[in-house]
């Protein structure tokens, strides 16, 4: 895990006190997300920076790369898996000394099994320099970008390219994106920022920037389409579900296997253990491979019984397993501090509620002098656990819908409706919809079923959980690691049969069937607890905000303060975290 900058100057005006602003920024907010080293170059044409947090790599770095600023060098954020269980290869010596070798290269990265930005740089003379920069598919690394007829930016953190646009008088609020989120479940935008002229890499799709012709195009690089085998649909279709149970355990096994595989020899993997189903199956795994480990719950006071009943789930598999067992208590004034924070790195209203709740575990896991923290995102998008897939309907997935909120603002939704935003996700739901259904292998419920279960991966899972472990949980110097969405646990589960993965034949359909049983099998279904959420204190922070009178927001939407005492818990916390966001911004 690192943490990346580029600027190229279209002119030498100025540049050395620029090179001066973005070390600065760079030591403030990407520094802490790789302690082990940082590089820099800089000169009167480009800023270029990189931070390493040493996981495959040796803590000090190897002679043999590139240095930046060289004729050819890389900059580079995350990991790749499965490259050599010898341990005689980093992921970062690969990409340098073979992959970048590769005739094909998209060919080539598309075949990798890993979380990445990987960006190859080469400069055609002293002033210019030309670049191409991929994002894996799933969009477990994130990147944003800014290009205008002076800049081109590229940074692991938007905060970075938020502090250039201040500083040059230029930050402007996008209320396109910002109404999006008013009636959205989360803030999932997929491209563009809080703010204009911010742009974040989508996933499986690549940068290519040419200097000399001040020239920036996005381009996709991946086809999604195949995440999905035909081969394999048919295969998982003729078994039972008991084989089918089986070749899941045999797989996520394998799969922590291949990821422990790739960590410092003398440092042990942690892990979050929620008491859900998806971050304790992946606990049991590892402390199976290891059992010398620390597991985090975060407890929440009088809000999720699931969490508290995490030591009876411990238990009832081993005394040693609650020994590893480090529970976190989290208070109002702890989650409004790190609201502030994670405001801070996203330079935006947090993307759901319960980023900041995940950077009180990250931060303990730190602490702790972990530098790896597993945990179970990726497995409701890829397996089908949630309830919205079973409507047999399936208008839309309650996470990439838009909802009825604020109701009393009767244009709102209309605009929504109308945004880009909305189109993307159509359309991509669309294409993969008529994908399925064109192999003639499924019913057209279940084309949809899996239609809005890949939406869910591209967009909702990229944007809210995994902007969660990457982009602000990296800041304090933690790689966050989750087996589902490793390739071939996607590839997986979505070339599953729906059947195999929800039992509609009871009155309430019974989702993530694999995933339930292996949380039977290790611990017990006795043990089974409906999951309320990872939810922290959002609403309570309200009362860090003094008189509603008084808030920024009513301005910037144009409603009236009245409004917020007709609003439920959900519309209320939307309104909260922009009040926090305009009152960092404003």
């Amino acid at each position: 895990m690192c943490g990346i900058l580029f600027v190229k100057y279209k002119h030498s005006k100025n540049h050395e006190y620029l090179n001066s602003f973005f070390e600065i920024e760079s030591n403030k907010y990407l520094k802490t997300r790789g302690p082990t080293y940082q590089d820099l170059f800089k000169c009167d044409s480009f800023f270029a920076y990189q931070s390493v947090l040493a996981i495959q790599s040796n803590e000090k770095k190897s002679n043999t790369l590139p240095l930046i600023g060289s004729k050819n060098f890389l900059l580079y954020n995350g990991e790749i898996f499965g490259l050599s269980k010898s341990r005689d290869i980093s992921d970062t010596d690969y990409l340098n000394n073979v992959l970048f070798k590769e005739k094909d290269l998209e060919e080539s990265i598309s075949k990798l099994d890993g979380m990445f930005i990987i960006s190859k740089f080469i400069r055609t003379n002293t002033k210019d320099i030309n670049a191409n920069i991929y994002r894996d598919p799933i969009g477990e690394k994130h990147l944003w970008y800014f290009f205008d007829n002076e800049i081109f930016i590229i940074s692991s953190v938007p905060a970075i390219i938020t502090s250039y646009l201040r500083y040059k008088n230029k930050l402007q609020i996008n209320k396109e994106v910002i109404e999006d989120y008013l009636v959205r479940r989360h803030l999932i935008s997929p491209e563009e920022h809080s703010f204009k002229g911010i742009k974040q890499l989508k996933p499986g799709h690549k940068l290519i920037f040419k200097s000399e012709d001040w020239f920036l195009k996005e381009k996709k690089y991946f086809n999604y389409e195949k995440l999905f085998s035909e081969s394999l649909y048919e295969e998982l279709s003729n078994i039972s579900q008991q084989e089918f149970n089986e070749r899941f355990l045999k797989l996520i096994n394998q799969t922590i296997e291949l990821m422990e595989d790739c960590r410092p020899i003398n440092n042990v993997s942690s892990s979050i253990v929620s008491g859900g189903f998806d971050s304790s199956i992946v606990s049991a795994f590892l402390y199976e491979q290891n059992k010398n480990r620390d597991l985090y719950t975060m407890i929440f006071d009088k809000k999720d019984p699931v969490a508290i009943n995490v030591p009876n789930l411990l238990k009832s598999r081993s005394i040693d397993l609650l020994k590893c067992h480090k529970q976190i208590s989290c208070k109002v004034e702890d989650y409004h501090k790190r609201l502030l924070r994670t405001i801070d790195i996203l330079s935006s209203p947090i993307n759901t509620h319960s980023i900041p709740s995940a950077y009180l575990v990250a931060e303990k896991a730190s602490d702790d002098k972990n530098i790896i923290l597993y945990g179970g995102e990726g497995a409701d998008e890829v397996f089908l656990g949630y309830d919205s897939y079973n409507n047999f309907d399936n208008i839309s997935s309650k996470y990439n819908q838009l909802n009825n909120n604020f109701n009393f603002d009767k244009e709102l939704k209309k605009r929504v409706q109308n945004n880009k935003i909305e189109k993307y996700i159509f359309d991509l739901k669309s294409n993969f919809y008529n994908f399925l259904d064109e192999t003639n292998l499924m019913n057209q419920r279940d084309s949809k079923i899996k239609a809005e279960s890949f939406v869910d991966i591209i967009v909702q899972l990229s944007n809210v959980g995994l902007i969660t472990t990457d982009t602000t949980n990296s800041d304090l110097g933690i790689e966050s690691r989750t087996p589902f969405t490793r390739r071939k646990m996607v590839e997986f589960g979505i070339s599953s049969p729906v059947n195999k993965l929800i039992d509609f034949s009871n009155s309430k359909p019974i989702n993530k069937i694999p995933i339930r049983n292996a949380f039977k099998t290790y611990f017990s279904e006795d043990l089974i607890m409906q999951k309320i959420g990872f939810a922290g204190f959002p609403n309570e922070t309200k009362k860090f905000l003094g008189d509603s009178k008084n808030w920024l927001v009513w301005d910037h939407l144009s409603w009236q303060n009245s409004k917020l005492k007709k609003m439920n818990l959900a519309e209320e916390w939307k309104i909260i975290n922009l009040e926090w966001f305009l009152r960092k911004f404003d």
